[in-house]
């Protein structure tokens, strides 16, 4: 039974090497010049890309709205790609190339639906212990930390939430009594009920007897910590150590527990918001091991960039709920694509350790497929068997749109956010809009909002990692753009106007 640990931003210790897998890009044609006489004509081997919108035919722009063409290389060489569209005068025109292929089926057959899940029952473990009671706690440095419980509430189920708060980090200036309430409140009145609605219980029956927690009731613990004092640590962590008992892992708490850094929450104005964003993100981790792992004696593990994609999207589904006036994707990692890391190796997390932040892809990937495809979409793969990731998101995928798959939408989310598409006017398969499914209120992500991080780079990158993407930003002649771009093999080149 390995131990499994997630964290917001992991331990450096879990990141060892860096492995790109890259093609190399050989150059890419320029704009019109704007002092020929006219632009070449060309046979525009581009096709459009969107329905409803401005691309109306290889070579016609319609002069407003969104306009999208595309061309793929699926050859073994490196392509001269024709482009020639009118009506484009006064307009924006981005080139986004995208690597969008993997050794890894996208095929949707195989992922099932999970085993059903247990019935929700309390993990109410009586009355909680009188505020001020000590208890010490084994950090992720194998620590141990004296704290004191600083306040415990019920969630609507009676599952009981515990709040303990490290010596020497309590009182005012520091986690004061509002922040406390203020935890309290989004766990026990908001992110519960959201956690179980979605994805089902934290903890249940397993086959792991003497080895893991029983299934038996107990509560959830929010543990804030001084991490500083472990120098270089994330914002919060979940470790499934945790779950684990002491006869087995002997620095288990022995506790359904997330870990938060005790300073983060009162260092900044933002840090409130930012500790709340981080304890939905964990609660996910600590309910996504039960679910894909201990429930399914560990047959639907997801790899990590999945992992870490739900809990993102988890933040973004509760972000309205929560205040709407923090959203970790929006505010956070949609700055850190547009400044560079769009062109990074994703789904390899070693990645972070080589100056990529695979969190900012990830995260607004999730955001995208989230508003595209629905808060069913969301509910479905946390609960789809497998543990291929992209046959896992591809098959929630097409159980709601059966034409649908994960290349495709991946290069539309790549063209949405590196050209800054307008989201509350972008044609379907485009943007970030705002959505409302049922009770669940989605917040309008919209790029252009960040237009000020968008690094452009003045020509190609030597490579473009495994389902990364870059831009290039061309100038039209006259109305015009004419233009033969140099695509290399298994890359998609994508072609905005607006």
């Amino acid at each position: 039974m390995p131990f499994l640990i997630v964290s917001f931003v992991p331990p450096r210790l879990l990141f060892r090497s860096l492995l790109f897998s890259c093609v190399v890009l050989l150059g890419c044609g320029g704009g019109g010049d704007g002092g020929a006489p006219e632009p070449e004509r060309r046979t525009s081997a581009v096709s459009p890309a969107c329905e409803g919108c401005g691309a109306v035919s290889p070579d016609t722009y319609s002069g407003s709205g969104l306009g999208v063409w595309s061309h793929r290389n699926d050859g073994v060489v490196d392509t001269d790609v024709p482009v020639y569209i009118t009506g484009v005068g006064g307009r924006d025109v981005s080139l986004v190339f995208t690597r969008d292929t993997t050794t890894t089926s996208v095929a949707s057959t195989g992922a099932v639906a999970a085993t059903p899940a247990p019935a929700v029952r309390s993990l109410a473990e009586g009355p909680a212990p009188a505020i001020g009671t000590p208890r010490t706690w084994r950090h992720n440095d194998n620590s141990d930390r004296s704290t004191r419980l600083a306040g415990s509430r019920l969630a609507r189920d009676g599952t009981r939430v515990d709040l303990w708060v490290e010596e020497g980090q309590a009182g005012d200036g520091k986690v004061s009594a509002a922040i406390v309430e203020s935890l309290l409140s989004a766990y026990a009145d908001t992110l519960h009920d959201a956690l179980i609605e979605l994805g089902g219980p934290l903890w249940g029956p397993h086959v792991y007897d003497g080895g893991m927690l029983p299934d038996e009731p107990r509560p959830v613990d929010i543990v804030l910590l001084d991490f500083k004092a472990s120098g270089n640590q994330p914002r919060a962590y979940f470790w499934a150590r945790n779950n684990y008992l002491k006869a087995f892992a002997p620095d288990s708490n022995e506790a359904l527990a997330v870990f938060l850094d005790a300073g983060s929450t009162y260092a900044s104005a933002r840090g409130l918001a930012w500790a709340r964003s981080n304890l939905a993100h964990e609660m996910l981790h600590l309910q996504n091991f039960y679910r894909r792992q201990v429930s399914s004696a560990f047959r639907d593990t997801y790899p990590v960039w999945l992992e870490e994609m739900t809990a993102m999207v988890f933040e973004d589904i509760v972000t309205a709920r929560l205040g709407g006036t923090y959203s970790s994707l929006r505010d956070g990692r949609l700055p850190s694509y547009l400044a560079g890391n769009a062109n990074c190796a994703w789904m390899n997390f070693t990645a972070v350790e080589g100056g990529c932040d695979p969190y900012a892809a990830t995260g607004l990937f999730g955001a995208y497929l989230l508003r595209q495809f629905g808060v069913a979409w969301f509910s479905d793969v946390l609960h789809r068997g497998g543990n291929d990731g992209i046959t896992v998101v591809e098959g929630a995928m097409r159980a709601v749109a059966p034409s649908s798959d994960f290349a495709t939408a991946y290069r539309r989310f790549a063209a949405s956010v590196s050209s800054l598409v307008q989201s509350a006017s972008a044609p379907p398969g485009y943007g970030f809009p705002a959505r409302q499914d049922a009770r669940w209120g989605l917040v309008t992500i919209e790029p252009r909002d960040m237009a000020r991080y968008r690094m452009v780079p003045a020509s190609l990158p030597a490579t473009i990692a495994e389902w990364g993407s870059t831009v290039l930003k061309r100038q039209p002649d006259r109305g015009v753009y004419s233009d033969l771009v140099r695509v290399p093999p298994g890359l998609t080149l994508t072609v905005v106007v607006q």
